[in-house]
């Protein structure tokens, strides 16, 4: 009798120090954001910031999705020149970042032509004042990257600094688009838009540098963005 009750007590024993039923060790990760999209360097930390009002985003009177928050903001960009944005996930949502371009530091405005696009600072108009600075002193470069952040969740700006040559990768480095179920999440009153420039200045035919506080406005960086939200 005492032998079956000491290989009952083995087998309980067993059974206690066994392994968890199958369910409790299943993946509960269902944050999407960070799963299907990379990450943005995050908190930001940008050169000039701005929120963009839910008014500019929003014009259907029902129920809105990420998806027509999406979709108006890729039209923005795309008739302001900014073709395939990269996508990063962060906390609460997502980024949308243009590819570096160079701009004219007195108006806010891209170059025109090629020059916007070039990484060598755009030579000025021969015989001109500046022409001649830059015979002595070198040409100089302003460059930014535009960065839009959709999310529900509250941040500070606080991030460390990007470098222009991180800066350059972003747009080629990011998703090509957001994925099919954070598309159809809704957009709720929680949500809110911010947009942060990304500065970089290139002295004296010098290394580029990070300017932590840009001489323009958000608003004049993203003129033709916000005058298209505007007006659609």
């Amino acid at each position: 009798m005492w032998k079956i009750l000491v290989i009952a007590a083995v087998v309980l024993s067993a059974g206690c120090g066994g392994p968890p039923p199958a369910s409790r060790t299943a993946n509960t990760n269902t944050n999407a954001n960070t799963t299907s999209l990379p990450e943005f360097p995050w908190p930001p930390n940008g050169s000039a910031f701005t929120s963009i009002p839910s008014e500019f985003l929003l014009k259907q009177t029902g129920p809105a999705k990420i998806r027509d928050v999406d979709d108006r903001l890729r039209a923005a960009l795309a008739q302001a020149g900014y073709e395939n944005p990269g996508y990063y996930g962060v906390p609460g949502g997502f980024v949308m970042v243009t590819r570096l371009e160079q701009f004219d530091s007195k108006t806010g405005a891209p170059l025109a032509g090629a020059n916007r696009w070039s990484t060598s600072p755009a030579p000025p108009p021969i015989f001109s004042v500046e022409y001649f600075r830059t015979l002595i002193k070198g040409t100089s470069g302003h460059y930014r990257v535009i960065a839009l952040v959709v999310t529900d969740q509250p941040f500070t700006r606080t991030g460390k600094e990007v470098t222009v040559s991180e800066a350059a990768k972003l747009s080629a480095r990011g998703s090509n688009a957001l994925p099919a179920d954070i598309k159809e999440q809704p957009y709720t009153e929680n949500f809110q838009c911010s947009a942060f420039v990304y500065e970089f200045l290139q002295a004296n035919n010098g290394q580029a540098k990070f300017v932590a506080n840009s001489s323009l406005l958000a608003s004049q960086h993203l003129q033709n963005i916000l005058s298209y939200l505007q007006r659609s």
